[in-house]
């Protein structure tokens, strides 16, 4: 079994609470056999478009659109967009849909956090999830990390998934939203993050560089974190060659999160780890979000979903501490 999914399960067992989780497409196959096995940690509610889709004898909860009555949760949209031009007609329209039926289950607490995304588009699971949830406290966006696993190592790549050409104050922001993350889900006692550039302690020039290097001003100095950039992949990874280059750099040892300059760079440097380095990627998992949504990917396994129920769950019972 996977570190990662080993320390979940038992911070998940720990808790003596079960984390419910809703998950927007129940007709999915690979959903179903997902939550037969994590149902030990977690309760599943599964989303069927249709009572007649349900399976016989289906031993989790279950919400069938078409057999319940929308009403309440219409009116709850109408109410959190209405300023923004919503009518009830488009409102009762939209709850139909489960990818917005969901963030409003909650919004409502009826759950504790969501799954969305193995037919879903990104755009389509996350869109939703703002207009109803909104942002937590104090973040200014919403960000995503992988969290990238190959034997006993572990580390955090950001942001790979939702925005596309951060700002230098978005980097700020998301580095610090990527430290709370490891240490609040992965355990990681004194995160360090690394922020990536093709540039090392001013060795080059260029409007991304002095992005990075911008985001590194705003960035106020923690006791809980270490922030450090801007600076090269090798440079942050490889002590010898960060002791030559950046040896402004207290750090004795390598960092346990990379934040990459777009979402170009963080996308590309994901797949090659994957592919040619030979992590296991589990992700993206969004933060940021006032309750847990995560996104799957169209093609994900059974496998996926596990991994993801665990880290949402995971991220659930983290905002039971706080």
């Amino acid at each position: 079994m996977s570190k990662l999914i080993e320390h979940l399960k038992q911070m998940i067992i720990k808790s003596n609470k079960k984390p419910r989780i809703v998950y927007a497409e129940g007709d999915n196959a690979y959903i179903q056999e997902a939550v037969k096995i994590v149902s030990k940690e977690i309760e599943p509610i599964l989303v069927f478009k249709t009572k007649q889709s349900i399976p016989n004898n289906f031993p989790f909860k279950t919400i069938a659109i078409d057999s319940i009555d929308l009403n309440k949760y219409a009116s709850l949209l109408y109410e959190l967009r209405k300023q923004k031009g919503m009518t009830i007609e488009q409102a009762r329209e939209l709850v139909k849909q489960s990818n917005y039926l969901c963030p409003l289950l909650v919004k409502s607490n009826e759950v504790d956090g969501e799954i969305c995304g193995i037919d879903y588009t990104t755009k389509d699971t996350l869109k939703p999830a703002i207009q109803i949830l909104k942002t937590a406290p104090g973040a200014k966006l919403v960000s995503s990390v992988f969290i990238m696993e190959k034997e006993n190592e572990q580390v955090i790549f950001s942001d790979c998934a939702i925005n596309i050409n951060p700002t230098a104050e978005d980097l700020a922001n998301m580095a610090v939203m990527a430290c709370q993350f490891a240490k609040g889900i992965l355990g990681v006692n004194k995160p360090r993050c690394a922020l990536l550039s093709y540039s090392t302690c001013g060795s080059g020039v260029g409007d991304s560089v002095t992005k990075v290097q911008q985001a590194m001003a705003q960035i106020t100095k923690s006791d809980q974190y270490e922030i450090f950039g801007e600076m090269q992949f090798d440079a942050a990874y490889d002590d010898r060659v960060r002791a030559k280059k950046a040896k402004a750099c207290p750090w004795k040892e390598k960092p346990n999160i990379f934040m990459f300059p777009n979402i170009d760079a963080g996308n590309i440097g994901c797949k090659i780890a994957q592919r040619m380095g030979h992590y296991d990627a589990f992700g993206p998992v969004l933060i940021g979000l006032a309750a847990p949504v995560n996104d799957l990917s169209r093609g994900a396994t059974v496998e996926d979903v596990i991994g993801t129920s665990y880290i949402t769950a995971a991220q659930i019972v983290a905002s039971w501490r706080k």
